[in-house]
């Protein structure tokens, strides 16, 4: 259920406004009622009776709670103000690994995002600001916090089965892969083309000349090489399911065709550093022109 559901939208807007940085250095927090799906009289503990319809079911922290209710702590938020209290107010929390109690305090919230016990263990014990980041948007995808609203899921779920499903089965496990070039290559991407590029000593300063203006698909594939998809009979192994998201699937169904081995069955191979050969299944979505 929606939590706060007899709060309107203007109230919510208020309470949006209200949020501004440049007045109040942390985030106000409001706490409403959510009344059960029952009319029968319930007992208040503590407090005074007041009239929720008339203050939209906010609630002061102060005030009683009555038997059988729930309550929901809200932060409302627009998008700039998570961009403006992000930075100097959330981000530091999010990171913090100094001290106990910030260790305690990053297990409680991976707990929070529907983490199991061992794995809030484990994303406490993280260091890493990258690795944070990933386990935690990892678990934020799982738990459902993140859901489309009903009719972009229902037509969501009508292009996945007429432009992917009679590739992707979904009900197998696979690997997504999102490989973002287009306009990407001349904006945010190209510090990192450039660096990927200027490692491998194929980049000239001078000139800027580099092989291609974009990182291979073969470097995407590099993730896969973790030790753990070696096999002991890699013949009789299956294909590794992968589904390419691109808007250039073009160029990378030619790197696939032209920079990868086949087995002999065609399937493209990725050779490791430990020398295994992890074999692949690229599907792609339809695109726009042939879905239609």
């Amino acid at each position: 259920p929606v939590p706060c559901s007899d709060i309107g939208y203007e109230q919510w807007d208020e309470m949006r406004l209200a949020n501004n940085i440049t007045r109040v250095s942390v985030p106000q927090e409001i706490r409403c009622r959510n009344p059960p799906p029952s009319s029968r009289p319930r007992k208040r503990r503590g407090g005074n009776r007041r009239n929720d319809e008339k203050d939209g079911g906010v609630v002061p922290e102060e005030e009683g709670e009555e038997e059988g209710e729930k309550y929901t702590n809200v932060i409302v938020m627009g998008g700039q103000q998570i961009r403006d209290y992000f930075w100097p107010h959330y981000k530091p929390q999010m990171l913090d690994r100094s001290q106990p109690p910030s260790l305690s305090a990053a297990a409680d919230w991976a707990l929070r995002l529907g983490a199991q016990k061992h794995e809030s263990r484990i994303f406490a014990a993280l260091t890493d600001n990258y690795q944070i980041w990933d386990y935690a948007s990892a678990l934020l995808v799982r738990s459902g916090i993140l859901r489309f609203q009903p009719w972009i899921a229902r037509d969501v779920e009508e292009h996945i089965r007429i432009n992917v499903a009679d590739e992707l089965p979904l009900d197998v496990p696979y690997d997504g892969i999102h490989v973002r070039r287009g306009d990407k290559l001349e904006s945010d991407a190209r510090t990192f083309v450039r660096r990927y590029w200027d490692d491998l000593g194929m980049y000239d300063e001078e000139t800027g000349d580099m092989p291609r203006n974009y990182i291979p698909f073969s470097h995407y594939l590099a993730q896969f090489d973790d030790g753990e998809a070696c096999v002991e009979d890699e013949d009789e192994a299956s294909p590794r399911l992968v589904y390419v998201a691109t808007d250039d699937p073009m160029e990378v169904r030619r790197e696939i065709a032209e920079d990868l081995p086949k087995d002999m069955e065609g399937n493209p191979v990725l050779v490791t550093a430990n020398g295994c050969n992890i074999k692949f299944r690229f599907v792609f979505g339809r695109p726009p022109s042939e879905g239609d």
